[in-house]
């Protein structure tokens, strides 16, 4: 992760002498030291997307590893100008773990394009059904999307004999043992 951010820093701070730059825009703790760098070479702005909190993630914070982590992700968003969430429970969760002010945060939800979904409509499986609810997720195939919790929800309302589907779509390192 050093080696990457010395590696960004300079390759920016270079397209800098001819490039002018508006702000930079960081996603996550693992670009945080290169990004806090240039928003000081550069003079710009600095933008912070945060998706989880190592907080988030773990239930807490057990381990050295998960403190330095979270102490990254709190230097990232304290430096930034702005940072942008994906959900109001994000947004909830930064202002209570690292006491960031609510003017500070953005909420931008992920998007879906609706004309692009109905043009595929055709050519998919046909999830309707009058006597069973579907629950559908999709997403990249790894420990964080929480899709384990989902398996094992449908699980248990299978052995309860709930009129229920799941469908789950992705790909990703744990498709394998999620299948």
């Amino acid at each position: 992760v050093g080696s990457l951010n010395v590696a960004m820093t300079l390759y920016a701070e270079k397209l800098g002498r001819t490039e002018k730059f508006d702000v930079i825009h960081a996603h996550d703790w693992l670009v945080g030291v290169a990004a806090k760098a240039l928003k000081a070479s550069l003079c710009v702005p600095l933008l912070a997307t945060i998706h989880a909190t190592e907080h988030g993630r773990n239930n807490g914070i057990h381990t050295e590893l998960q403190y330095e982590i979270n102490q990254k992700e709190w230097e990232l968003t304290y430096e930034a100008d702005r940072v942008v969430v994906c959900s109001d429970y994000m947004k909830e969760e930064l202002m209570t773990i690292f006491s960031l002010p609510e003017e500070k945060l953005s909420v931008i939800p992920n998007g879906v394009d609706l004309d692009l979904v109905r043009s595929l409509r055709d050519s998919t499986v046909e999830l309707e059904s009058n006597d069973m609810f579907t629950v559908f997720s999709v997403g990249r195939m790894v420990k964080e999307k929480g899709f384990q919790t989902i398996i094992d929800a449908a699980e248990d309302l299978k052995h309860k004999g709930a009129p229920i589907r799941f469908v789950l779509a992705g790909k990703g390192p744990m498709l394998r043992e999620f299948q």
